[in-house]
């Protein structure tokens, strides 16, 4: 019987031993396997991937860096007595050019979508709207129609960029909502006014603090 109990215990070792091994074996063709994978996965296809995604988050960036240049000497410009906006128009262009080809890369830019929101309203829009007071002041109906025209043309695209700036960028829609409001604050003094947005309706409480500044006066707006 003693014979038989040694004998049970050398066959439980040894197949506790064959056991052990087998696991050892199985780690390691695992091993072997994810190396061999990862190995596949880095193939010039794959580097040249990556590559191509590094440049592309590089151009964005560039993009966005002289979008944001040019438009702070415009800003600075623009800030002047007299209006230099006729003579800085290339420069107002490469701002939207240089924002719609990182938009073309990466469409969820909130900043690009937001900086042609700005260009339109505060800018395009704002600049027509002026030469429209100028033109009925001086009893020019026809060309004040056409500024007229011309400026809400910019303000519907302003609130069209301002939407999906909201749409990508959320966290910050106490900005995007202050830069809007704004715009229809430069609407004011058409003849036929529109009703404030929806959006504007149901602002969350803190967003709305934020913008009161802007909007509680502004009886304008523009419906796409």
């Amino acid at each position: 019987m003693q014979k038989d109990r040694r004998k049970g215990v050398k066959e439980q070792k040894t197949s506790n031993t064959k056991m052990l091994w087998a696991m050892i074996a199985g780690l390691a063709v695992l091993v072997v396997i994810i190396l061999i994978l990862n190995k596949i996965d880095r193939t010039p296809a794959t580097k040249e991937k990556e590559k191509s995604g590094d440049e592309k988050i590089d151009k964005i960036k560039n993009y966005e860096f002289l979008a944001d240049e040019k438009l702070y000497y415009i800003k600075i410009e623009m800030a002047k007595e007299v209006s230099p906006y006729k003579f800085i128009l290339r420069d107002i262009e490469k701002v939207e050019n240089l924002s719609k080809s990182a938009l073309k890369l990466d469409s969820t830019l909130t900043t690009s979508w937001e900086r042609l929101g700005y260009v339109n309203s505060h800018i395009h829009g704002h600049q027509a709207f002026k030469r429209y007071q100028s033109y009925t002041n001086r009893e020019m109906k026809d060309e004040a129609k056409q500024a007229e025209k011309e400026a809400l043309t910019y303000f519907v695209l302003a609130e069209a960029y301002y939407k999906k700036a909201l749409e990508y960028g959320p966290i910050d829609s106490a900005n995007i909502y202050l830069l809007w409001g704004e715009s229809y604050e430069l609407q004011e003094g058409f003849d036929t006014p529109p009703l404030l947005p929806r959006e504007f309706r149901s602002l969350p409480p803190r967003v709305a603090l934020d913008i009161s500044v802007f909007v509680v006066c502004v009886f304008f707006s523009i419906e796409i």
